[in-house]
């Protein structure tokens, strides 16, 4: 976990403090006559959303416990003693309750954003993620002006894996192959797949030379693990170099397809590398 990741929670419990010292502040001079109960809200959804559901508890423990004091000792009186701890502890279950929503409603949003950029079955990026991704590329190497490779791969006899075998064991082979390509590839790499039996990998920092090197370093991994598992499969390759900034993603895809499109019309399990200038 980075310095970060730490700091984070307890600035986050910090200012839900600040808050709660606020609100207390605010309920003890104001009188009891006037209720700022439901403001003690603001500190518990904050920890619920930016710190989790086990800080949030503590927060509206402490929400709790002050709202009672500031207001007993604002002169706030009840027939029985009863009765403030029943006000107390129902406020508490307001404040956890509400902290539960929250944090169940930003652990939904976090899953619907990570489905939205990423494939249902690979687990890797998806079109649209990687196409945002790379426009960001774009504007990062027109400062540091290095080369890129795009590689799009394409997966030979998925189909006939499908027609043969079931489209179950053609969802394992795509899920292999990725897993494949994700870990022969270096960490700086992206992987995405474009839908089907297509993926794209993007190779930061990468001319030509060190482009063929990672892809006979995939195709050789792939195949070897294809023959072990009796499947007649193969990867065709159309590798993309930008020696300079592209103009657009469009156009980055466009090429690295035409690539790939001749591999498979030339007989497929093979890779075609190509330079664009600008």
């Amino acid at each position: 976990m980075t310095k970060h990741s730490y700091r984070q929670p307890i600035i986050t419990i910090l200012i839900c403090l600040a808050i709660i010292l606020l609100m207390g502040f605010l309920d003890y001079t104001t009188g009891y006559q006037y209720s700022f109960a439901f403001f003690y809200l603001i500190p518990v959804i904050i920890a619920a959303w930016f710190a989790g559901f086990r800080i949030s508890l503590a927060i509206s423990i402490v929400s709790a416990l002050v709202w009672y004091q500031t207001n007993k000792l604002a002169g706030e009186t009840h027939s029985a003693i009863s009765i403030y701890y029943w006000n107390t502890f129902t406020r508490l279950g307001f404040f956890i309750v509400s902290a539960y929503l929250a944090d169940r409603l930003k652990r939904a949003l976090e899953t619907e954003k990570k489905f939205a950029r990423t494939d249902s079955l690979t687990g890797s990026m998806n079109s649209r993620s990687i196409y945002l991704y790379l426009e960001g590329e774009i504007q990062r190497i027109k400062q540091t002006k290095e080369p890129i490779t795009l590689c799009i791969i394409d997966i030979d006899k998925l189909k006939h894996i499908n027609n043969y075998y079931g489209q179950l064991v053609g969802d394992d082979l795509v899920k292999v192959v990725s897993e494949l390509i994700s870990k022969t590839l270096r960490e700086t790499d992206i992987i995405a797949r474009l839908g089907g039996d297509i993926f794209a990998a993007y190779l930061p920092n990468t001319d030509q030379s060190s482009a063929r090197e990672l892809v006979d370093k995939v195709r050789g991994v792939v195949l070897a693990e294809m023959k072990t598992r009796g499947w007649p499969v193969t990867l065709s390759f159309g590798a993309l170099t930008c020696v300079e900034p592209p103009s657009n993603v469009d156009a980055m895809f466009k090429a690295a397809n035409s690539l790939t499109y001749d591999v498979k019309a030339s007989g497929k399990n093979d890779a075609k590398f190509g330079i664009r200038q600008v």
